[in-house]
């Protein structure tokens, strides 16, 4: 079990060891945490059973008849997920602090003499950047990037709801 993908000790998992504890089954509940882990991330029962030495066929039945199978599954599911924002939250930091550094000090290059200079940013490519960045921080704060619509439709409602109070006006 040596190719085993195991999944990361995770405190805030409820794992319910007791719906995977089988006294008759010779699989203890790691093994079939490790089991459904490795589904997860290879989506293939049969690779799943090989890299965790457990019969193809017992898997299988694990997968579609065990009432523990979803419930554990779907722990599995978000804990990687949690993993895997984790990582590219992570990215993202470490490509924002580039970034601004290219920003503030400019791009490494080589100059005539073979020696590192910092060379500024061109303003094309700082406009580029800022508008990058700014787009993707409205979208963060759930502001709007664009402007959709138009005053015709704006001009449609004024005329819609004079044409209503004309009408509220003639009945009384």
């Amino acid at each position: 079990m040596d190719n085993v993908i195991q999944l990361e000790k995770d405190p805030l998992i409820d794992w319910d060891l007791r719906l995977l504890d089988n006294p008759t089954s010779k699989h203890t509940p790691e093994t079939k945490i490790a089991v459904m882990t490795n589904y997860f991330v290879t989506g293939s029962l049969l690779k799943a059973s090989i890299a965790c030495g457990v019969d193809y066929g017992l898997v299988k039945d694990w997968h579609t008849r065990s009432a523990w199978w979803e419930t554990e599954y779907n722990k599995i599911v978000m804990a990687k997920q949690a993993e895997l924002d984790s990582h590219f939250t992570d990215i993202l930091h470490t490509c924002m602090n580039s970034l601004k550094d290219r920003v503030v000090n400019g791009d490494s290059v080589l100059d005539k003499n073979n020696e590192i200079v910092q060379l500024p940013m061109k303003g094309k490519d700082l406009a580029v950047v800022g508008a990058i960045v700014f787009d993707k921080r409205q979208l963060l704060r759930g502001n709007a990037t664009r402007i959709s619509g138009s005053t015709a439709t704006l001009n449609d409602l004024e005329e819609k709801f004079k044409q209503f109070s004309d009408k509220l006006t003639k009945k009384d």
